[in-house]
């Protein structure tokens, strides 16, 4: 009698069990639950390419580049969605997130100025700590014309890649992407700069200038071996105000890491145009090369 009792304890523990193995696997699911709604494009639509390639960690490239004929604006505001069991779920944004809203043109395939466009976008600033998985970033562009403006309604282009969980190592360092041959002088560029300085808590560069080009970009990158090398930045901030003959910009530099002492530069992005004429307007770098020390003071060369 105690045997009978003691198998069908065993056949209950058991089914039990198995209950509640299949309830813990159906309540397993997508970390998210709005689906996505999003109707991409067909590449006859809108013949651009968008690549995500992952740098570090929580750290995205992406690269678009336009096959067609037509030319593309675009910006730096982007969707992420995961992908669960053939389904893509929007990760939502952090409540602080915010975008600055500049048009960037794409050009078509025979523009002498390239086809292609690049920037590098940091998942954990605008979603937080996101699960390891499969993602894809969605763009949105739109058709422009230099002589009517806006041509055509919005496109959702998409790259797709996958996500490991994070490394506690540091970020490798790239080699420098800045071509010598667009480096001009500061004086050609009518750009002077009126203060430099870092701060090691907040791990910030700040810099102060006048210019006479318009200024965009900035990197900051370390040299090694004879070798320029790009230093991971987490973005940028500050302003500018406009001037009958020159511009002033202030301007900080968002760092990953607090800088060892070295020998850097910073290179800034300048666009100017001999005619005016927006399709005429050439990129060149400026750069300013200065040395850290280790009580964190700048010497500037």
């Amino acid at each position: 009698m105690k045997s009978n009792l003691f198998k069908k304890y065993i056949i209950a523990v058991t089914a039990s069990a198995m209950l509640f193995g299949m309830t813990a696997c159906i309540n397993e699911g997508s970390p998210y639950t709005k689906k996505s709604d999003v109707k991409l494009a067909s590449y006859d639509e809108c013949p651009v390419e968008l690549k995500a390639e992952v740098i570090w960690n929580r750290k995205v490239r992406v690269t678009l580049t336009n096959n067609g004929n037509k030319d593309y604006m675009w910006g730096n505001p982007y969707q992420l969605e995961y992908r669960f069991d053939g389904d893509w779920y929007e990760v939502p944004h952090l409540p602080d997130h915010a975008w600055t809203l500049e048009g960037i043109l794409l050009e078509g395939r025979d523009s002498k100025y390239g086809n292609t466009g690049e920037e590098i976008d940091r998942l954990d600033q605008m979603f937080g700590d996101i699960p390891a998985g499969h993602y894809r970033i969605i763009k949105s562009l739109s058709g422009f014309s230099f002589t009517s403006g806006f041509a055509s309604g919005d496109y959702y282009i998409a790259g797709e890649f996958d996500l490991d969980k994070p490394s506690k190592e540091k970020e490798p360092l790239e080699k420098t992407k800045v071509d010598k041959s667009l480096i001009i002088s500061a004086e050609e560029a009518g750009l002077k700069l009126e203060s430099l300085s870092y701060q090691k808590d907040s791990k910030t560069l700040s810099w102060k200038a006048l210019s006479s080009y318009n200024m965009t970009n900035q990197y900051l990158e370390l040299q090694k071996d004879g070798e320029w090398y790009a230093i991971p930045d987490l973005s940028s901030g500050g302003g500018y105000e406009y001037g009958e003959q020159a511009s002033s910009y202030n301007t900080e530099l968002y760092l990953n890491d607090a800088l060892e002492p070295g020998h850097y530069r910073l290179a800034l992005e300048v666009w100017h145009s001999d005619t005016g004429l927006a399709e005429d307007f050439v990129m060149e770098y400026v750069i300013y090369e200065f040395d850290l020390e280790k009580e964190n003071k700048i010497i500037a060369n």
